[in-house]
């Protein structure tokens, strides 16, 4: 599985998306128009959100909140732990292999990774010939 499962906690119920459908979720959330980038980075917060949202009715909540309301708890004052939620977002559309790779380098170790990868060409694919 490139996936894990990925759990979701809100208004007292946990919600659970097994491995195998983490990779639809991710694309249930495109198609809804959530900026993916966003979600993995540290800004974007309506996109967040959006995401826990749709996530929630992608999982089959009834009643799952809209993303208004998902930003209204951020200032309720409520025991809902959205930094933990937006975590499991971000963790969520990054595979555990990539994950564990960059959790395991320095800062600098990951920074000059990064700087070869932007250096080399993307591998071509060899086109087949259509008989």
């Amino acid at each position: 599985m490139v996936f894990e499962e990925i759990k979701i906690t809100w208004g007292g119920e946990t919600f659970t998306c097994p491995p195998d459908r983490v990779w639809k979720m991710i694309r249930h959330l495109e198609k809804s128009g959530v900026s993916i980038p966003n979600i993995s980075s540290t800004e974007g917060i309506t996109d967040k959100c959006e995401a826990l949202s749709e996530c929630l009715k992608f999982l089959g909540m009834k009643e799952a909140p809209e993303a208004d309301e998902v930003y209204e708890q951020l200032f309720s004052g409520n025991e809902v732990n959205l930094a933990e939620i937006m975590l499991s977002l971000q963790m969520m559309v990054v595979p555990p292999n990539i994950r564990r790779q960059a959790l395991n380098m320095s800062p600098e170790e990951a920074e000059k990774k990064a700087d070869e990868a932007k250096k080399k060409p993307a591998k071509r694919q060899k086109k087949t010939k259509a008989s």
